[in-house]
C-alpha cells in the first residue's frame, strides 16, 4: 500500500555507491538509471529465500548480450555454441557446470564467452561452423 516501506535485498552496495558518485557529481550519464526488480511485500524468510536465490544465479555473459551491447550476433553465437556443445560432447569429463570451476575443466557457457571476447571468428575469417 501507502505507507509501506521499502528495502533492497541486494545491490545495496551497487545503490549505496552510485548514491554517493551522484551527490559528488561524478556519477556517469550510462550509470544513472538503475534497473530495479520490485517484489510484493513479504516475510522474513521470504526475503531470505529471495536473496539466496539471487546469488545462486550465475551473472549473464557477454557472449548472451544483444549485439549492441557487445553480445554475439546470431550467427556468431549459432557457431560458437555449436563448437563449443562439439567439444563438450567429445570430452564431457572436462567440463563441469560451474562457471568458477579450475584448470583443466572448462564450464561451456565461459568457454563460449572467452571464444567471443577472443573474436575468434572474424580473426579466423570463419564465417560457418562446417
Amino acid at each position: 500500500g501507502c505507507g509501506s516501506i521499502g528495502m533492497v535485498v541486494d545491490g545495496q552496495h551497487r545503490l549505496g555507491a552510485a548514491h554517493v558518485l551522484s551527490s559528488k557529481g561524478k556519477l556517469r550519464p550510462d550509470l544513472a538509471r538503475v534497473l530495479v526488480e520490485v517484489y510484493q511485500p513479504m516475510g522474513e524468510r521470504e526475503v531470505r529465500e529471495l536473496f539466496t536465490e539471487i546469488n545462486k544465479v550465475e551473472p549473464v555473459t557477454l557472449v548472451d548480450l544483444p549485439q549492441d551491447q557487445g553480445g554475439a550476433g546470431e550467427e556468431e553465437a549459432a557457431i560458437i555454441t555449436q563448437a563449443a556443445e562439439s567439444l563438450r560432447a567429445q570430452f564431457p569429463a572436462m567440463f563441469k557446470p560451474s562457471t568458477s570451476c579450475r584448470a583443466p575443466h572448462l564450464n561451456v557457457d565461459a568457454l563460449r564467452n572467452e571464444l567471443h571476447k577472443a573474436a575468434l571468428l572474424q580473426r579466423r575469417d570463419i564465417s560457418s561452423s562446417a
